[in-house]
């Protein structure tokens, strides 16, 4: 008897599933949704929840939890995209690398695009306005100028009236100098914080009247570097390390490791994917989806940066070591451990 009521168990279970994946496929192809990274965590979270209701706890109680899991599941799959309909979208630092892609790319789908460029003179403002359609606008937007940001939200009143921002997407940002932060000039943590930190909330601030007019969204891209220059540049930032850094410092660390920091800089220019379209799919989704998420993390590799959040310290001090430059500092104490 028991043997019957176990097999008839399973087979609700395979019912259950088959059914979910049935609807869920329908529901992914009506909305046009695809197939993501946290879509297939959650398939991959269910299918182990199922193994456990089924193999630990009572059928009854399994059964009910599994079910109700699959129709919380079900519901919190996106709903479909919203039409473009001519939204606007203001974008900062849009004169290279992802700001420059997906001006680009929004313009291609039909957004009005007011592109914030630090140089309205400059390369990329140029390529943009040669490239895109009669929607995309320049701006001229330094987001750690005052003066340009009112400039910028008066050009981008007028130019809507009463339309309102659907979209802002807080995208300029700095990197600097990678390296150790004891050898890390205070000019360049002071810039850091002017652009990333101040400049976006500034900036922020003044759009968001806009974007309240048409309860719209406003977007931060973050990561754990903004844009960072050529070997030209590093040439010079060297230099900067050398001369701001004190005595002591430099004896501690060693001038070669200073200069050997520059094998680090290369490599992180050859590791970074030139793909923006993780990114690009990311924005378009997080911008016209009826149930945006809350946070995004396009890429294949990204899981790992959350990975570490619940690796304990010492894995940092394994791992990091063997990816970065050694100092004199810390080659005297890998010798006396």
């Amino acid at each position: 008897m028991d043997k019957l009521f176990t097999e008839a168990t399973l087979l609700l279970y395979l019912g259950v599933s088959l059914l979910l994946g049935g609807a869920v496929m329908y529901k992914l192809r009506k909305n046009r949704v695809r197939m993501g990274k946290r879509l297939a965590c959650d398939v991959l979270l269910l299918v182990l929840l199922e193994l456990f209701c089924f193999l630990a706890l009572s059928d009854v109680m399994g059964f009910s939890l599994f079910s109700l899991a699959c129709l919380i599941f079900y519901a919190s799959i996106s709903a479909g995209m919203l039409p473009v309909d001519s939204k606007a979208v203001l974008i900062t630092g849009c004169d290279s690398g992802i700001g420059y892609a997906l001006a680009r790319y929004l313009d291609t789908l039909g957004f009005d695009v007011f592109a914030g460029v630090l140089s309205k003179d400059g390369q990329g403002a140029a390529a943009l306005k040669s490239s895109c359609s009669q929607r995309l606008s320049l701006l001229q937007l330094d987001v750690t100028n005052s003066a340009q940001i009112k400039e910028a939200y008066e050009e981008v009143k007028a130019v809507l009236r009463n339309k309102g921002l659907w979209g802002f997407i807080n995208n300029a940002g700095v990197l600097g100098y990678v390296v150790d932060g004891e050898l890390l000039p205070m000019k360049m943590y002071k810039q850091c914080m002017e652009v990333n930190f101040f400049g976006a909330v500034e900036v922020s601030k003044t759009f968001i009247p806009l974007l309240r007019k048409a309860q719209g969204r406003l977007i931060n891209i973050c990561s754990l570097g903004g844009i960072f220059g050529s070997e030209r540049q590093w040439n010079k930032q060297d230099k900067d390390i050398l001369e701001s850094i004190m005595p002591e410092t430099r004896e501690d660390f060693g001038e070669d490791y200073i200069f050997k920091l520059k094998n680090c800089y290369s490599y992180m220019i050859e590791a970074c994917s030139a793909d923006f379209s993780p990114v690009l799919h990311d924005m378009h989704h997080a911008l016209l989806a009826k149930k945006p998420n809350y946070m995004y993390t396009p890429g294949c590799k990204n899981f790992l940066l959350f990975a570490f959040h619940y690796f304990p310290l010492w894995i940092y001090d394994l791992v990091i070591p063997r990816l970065t430059v050694k100092s004199k500092t810390f080659q005297h104490k890998s010798k006396g451990l």
